[in-house]
């Protein structure tokens, strides 16, 4: 009796356990895992045999023709790294698995990315509230921002203000059915939340974005969002002011001439080794230029920009040669490139980024296609942050990015075929 009424509410249970899914994606590891394990219980014991066929789709068939890339470098590489990381990579499969299983209407797609905007809100108050209280014990702005800001869900600022980014971004574009006054006041709570991020890349892209958003929308939803820009822009100008902030977002425009003087090489005599001064003077955008040219550089040197050096043994290849800039040990040990298309080149090589560029470029089409503006933001936002992060190499990235742009391809894959058979 029970497994017939299990059957009989598939598709509200499914509904409820991708609302969970979306639901934990702000929040700690442990939730999220949670969620995950029960949806892919479900699907597994549930899952439909005629959706077999949605796994011909590109949205389907590049990312696991990726994943079984990966396993074969994996397996070939001489260390176990590659293969203990394999059910972290899985996490794609799962997701592509879940939502190929799912029978999307208007209704439940509107529950889920409504979920997805009460649950970041919600969970940002909670980090507010922490803030509040951190401030007033220390009255440190820096106790509040970056990485200090999202320590309590143990999450990577940078890639918790992808989350709220998006959110806001849905709440002007997508009707939710909110009340007016709970909407304005969470537009500006997730405008604080992403400049407390302190990421300048997700802030520099949201200006942008929502500027060229506003030039492009309706007169009749203009009011909106020139409310909205108005509002982001006057918070970060605001907040410019704050010493603490005004450095996070200045420091790093220019380079200084022993990194843009930096050349790599075999030869140990003529290579350049990093003194202590000079690695705690190292910001950001510097690091990601050196990471880049010293991967390029050796990977080229070394004949592996076919196949790269294997998911299990490029860690160590990288080590080794970051050492031997004395870039390393205890400094940047164990550290991937910091761009996701060079993470992708320096584990697998030429023929994996080509495939994972077709992926994107197929998940573009799809987006204008449909004239999702929702989709468009997510792929805009994720693919510029690729070029100054990895996110890929977590487990909160890689859930975030194909889950989100799974459900986004099939949701229009769904209406498309509908309306052909009507």
């Amino acid at each position: 009796m029970i497994l017939t009424k299990i059957k009989d509410n598939q598709l509200a249970i499914k509904t409820i356990l991708i609302c969970c899914i979306i639901a934990t994606i702000p929040l700690k590891l442990n939730f999220s895992n949670l969620a995950f394990i029960l949806a892919m219980s479900f699907n597994v014991f549930f899952f439909k045999k005629n959706n077999l066929k949605k796994l011909k789709q590109p949205a389907s068939f590049i990312p696991l023709l990726l994943f079984l890339m990966l396993s074969i470098s994996s397996l070939l590489s001489k260390s176990n790294y590659g293969i203990h990381r394999l059910g972290l990579e899985l996490l794609a499969v799962y997701s592509i698995f879940i939502v190929v299983n799912f029978e999307f209407t208007k209704e439940n797609t509107l529950k889920i990315f409504k979920t997805f905007y009460l649950a970041t809100v919600g969970s940002l108050i909670i980090l507010l509230v922490i803030a509040s209280f951190n401030y007033f014990k220390s009255f440190s702005i820096s106790s509040i921002t970056f990485h200090n800001f999202t320590a309590f869900y143990d999450q990577h600022p940078v890639f918790y203000s992808m989350y709220l980014s998006l959110a806001l971004f849905m709440s002007l574009n997508t009707a939710l059915g909110l009340n007016k006054a709970l909407h304005y006041i969470s537009s500006v709570l997730l405008i604080l939340g992403i400049v407390l991020c302190a990421s300048k890349t997700i802030i520099a892209f949201n200006i942008i974005a929502f500027s060229l958003f506003f030039f492009n929308s309706k007169i009749k939803s203009s009011k909106k969002t020139i409310a909205s820009l108005s509002l982001m822009i006057g918070i970060v100008i605001a907040l410019y002011n704050v010493p603490f902030i005004k450095k996070r977002f200045t420091e790093g425009l220019t380079f200084k001439e022993n990194i843009t003087s930096f050349h790599p090489t075999n030869d140990f005599r003529n290579k350049k080794l990093f003194s202590y001064e000079e690695k705690e003077q190292i910001t950001d955008l510097e690091l990601r230029y050196v990471l880049a040219k010293i991967g390029l550089y050796h990977q080229k040197e070394d004949h592996k920009l076919l196949f790269g050096y294997g998911k299990g043994d490029s860690r160590d290849y990288l080590n080794y040669y970051l050492f031997s800039y004395n870039l390393g040990p205890n400094w940047y040990e164990n550290f991937n490139l910091h761009n996701q298309y060079l993470d992708i080149l320096f584990n697998m090589g030429i023929f994996a980024l080509l495939f994972f560029l077709a992926y994107l470029i197929y998940s573009f089409t799809i987006a204008l296609k449909s004239k999702n503006k929702n989709h468009l933001f997510f792929l805009a936002l994720i693919t510029f942050l690729f070029f100054f992060d990895a996110p890929l190499t977590i487990n909160k990235g890689i859930v975030y990015f194909y889950f989100f742009n799974s459900l986004f391809i099939f949701n229009y894959l769904y209406f498309e075929s509908s309306n052909i058979r009507n």
